[in-house]
């Protein structure tokens, strides 16, 4: 066809606000003339009607620069464009700095994928194009964790309209699972060198749920120009099977299933190649470009800033406070440390009783753990009555039934259950990543079990010798029935008062001494009158005092 340029007075509308162009249409085709030459055009030809071609300064989108006529192709990049003129990919290169004029907004999205996790990155977002940005980064590093909620985020980011906002994904760290649909409904996705997308990750994903997410993604891909669909879903969805294939006439090379093979009316111009591994696939930052989903990887955000030309002015929408406490209370590092804390209170309240200083600590320290892993989408009411039924169950077996040792190796089975599921977005690991979070949540609350040993250690060598701690600690006994040499024979028949409730197990004052004693059989609270009877392999026997025992 013709060869089309710029009408004379479009593109000095388009540099000089004070010109004002508008459309003629006529009887013999349509003109771009300046406002004030209608007149006389209307003389030379008989002009329909004539239309405004907008507000000054011009601005054009490509949609309306293919409908003067001026623009013949519309495409979504370089892959796209070379697959309309059917050449090799390889042979065009964009420049993304040559785009100007950027309003960037960066907002993150981290962590679990979950209902409360896509809301709030969509209120951030929404807020962003409220102030006008054009350019929306969204800052990537999370192991997925609900498909159905990165589809929906998905579905909304693919709805934003980009000719007027563009949208990159950025991967410093991870996007695994069915996180990288999130990241692949964005315009551009960018990764650094050493982080990975796709792969196994927080969700397991059956093979219902495989074709529910399937269909799911053509729909929300659907009329994209950059063939992005057999791909992705071989980053996510188990055993999914993805070809790579060649047209022969360009050397073009594209990735589809069988399925989508077939539906394509030039489906005999392809030769398949190869066979990619069955899914998920896992890929880092020089593999998704090789595969055609990301740019060239970088080495950092300012890379990338200044690859688009984004200059200093980005704004960075920030989450709010209570959204930081959150996600300070959810890093594993102050989840773990809470347990510390609550251990230790737990410990403090055992060796301080009657105080209740310890465990009030203890209490708030549990409370504030399960409390942010709920936030964090981890933990639920099932996590919290494990708990509670651990804890009933220790209480039992110390001041209820001791001795038998069942309910109290159960109780504490229960409450490690607890705080491991409280961690992680699975009950049984299905996949490598899951069997690693479980083996940190593991090493997590085995290191919290050290630390208040430790500190258990350390309160009963050092502190009760301190003038402050010294009359509230319980001290252990200057010497026990094990020290060779020591025997308490001579305390048969005397009498003192417990220091702790004997259950069988405590401590009682005798002879200005505190001593290891054992209840027979029985329950004694603190501060009762006791009297010795027996001393048994170095165990001091006591019952309570009464004129009837002496």
């Amino acid at each position: 066809g013709r060869r089309r340029t710029v009408p004379p007075p479009l593109a000095v509308a388009l540099v000089d606000p004070s010109v004002r162009v508008v459309r003629a249409i006529t009887e013999v085709g349509d003109q771009i003339v300046l406002s004030e030459r209608v007149p006389s055009l209307r003389e030379e030809v008989h002009v329909l009607r004539v239309e405004d071609m907008g507000p000054r300064p011009l601005v054009l989108s490509g949609r309306r620069c293919r409908e003067i006529g001026i623009v013949q192709l519309l495409v979504a990049g370089t892959a796209d464009l070379a697959r309309r003129l059917d050449i090799n990919p390889e042979q065009l290169v964009l420049d993304p700095s040559m785009e100007r004029g950027w309003k960037a907004a960066v907002v993150s999205l981290f962590g679990p994928i979950s209902s409360d996790s896509v809301a709030r990155v969509r209120v951030r977002l929404e807020e962003a194009i409220t102030s006008k940005a054009n350019f929306l980064c969204l800052r990537i590093d999370s192991a997925g964790g609900s498909p159905e909620q990165s589809l929906v985020l998905a579905r909304w980011l693919r709805e934003i309209n980009p000719a007027e906002v563009k949208t990159v994904a950025y991967i410093p760290n991870q996007a695994r699972s069915d996180a990288a649909l999130i990241a692949l409904a964005c315009d551009d996705v960018v990764m650094n060198e050493t982080a990975v997308l796709g792969g196994e990750g927080a969700s397991t994903i059956d093979a219902r749920q495989a074709d529910a997410i399937e269909a799911a993604w053509q729909k929300i891909m659907q009329g994209n120009l950059k063939n992005l669909e057999a791909l992705p879903l071989a980053l996510v969805l188990p055993e999914y099977e993805v070809s790579r294939f060649v047209q022969q006439s360009t050397g073009r090379t594209e990735y589809f299933s069988s399925s989508a093979l077939l539906v394509r009316k030039d489906k005999a111009s392809w030769k398949k190649q190869q066979d990619l591994a069955p899914g998920p696939l896992l890929v880092d930052g020089f593999q998704a470009e090789a595969y055609g989903l990301t740019d060239q990887p970088v080495t950092s955000f300012s890379e990338l800033a200044e690859r688009y030309g984004l200059g200093d002015d980005v704004t960075r929408i920030e989450p709010g406070w209570a959204d930081r406490l959150l996600d300070a209370l959810a890093s594993p590092g102050l989840a773990w440390l809470l347990l510390l804390i609550g251990g230790v209170g737990l410990y403090i309240e055992i060796q301080t009783p009657g105080l209740g200083f310890g465990g009030f600590i203890a209490m708030v320290a549990f409370i504030i753990y399960f409390w942010s892993q709920y936030l964090n989408g981890t933990s639920g009411w099932l996590e919290v009555m494990l708990f509670l039924a651990g804890v009933i169950c220790l209480s039992a077996e110390i001041f209820i039934v001791p001795g038998i040792g069942i309910l109290g190796l159960g109780g504490g089975l229960l409450i490690v259950a607890s705080l491991v599921l409280a961690s992680q977005s699975f009950v049984l690991p299905a996949n490598s990543y899951q069997v690693q979070q479980l083996q940190a949540s593991l090493l997590g609350i085995l290191g919290a079990g050290i630390g208040i040993v430790a500190f258990g250690v350390i309160v009963r060598r050092w502190l009760p010798s301190t003038p402050v701690l010294r009359h509230v600690l319980l001290v252990p006994p200057e010497r026990d029935a094990k020290t060779e040499g020591v025997t308490f024979e001579h305390l048969i028949g005397k009498t003192g008062i417990t220091v702790t409730r004997l259950a069988p197990a405590g401590k009682a004052e005798i002879e200005n001494h505190v001593h290891d004693v054992y209840a027979d059989d029985m329950l004694i609270e603190s501060g009762t009158a006791v009297y010795v009877t027996a001393v048994r392999s170095g165990r001091i026997m006591v019952v309570p005092y009464s004129q009837e025992t002496i």
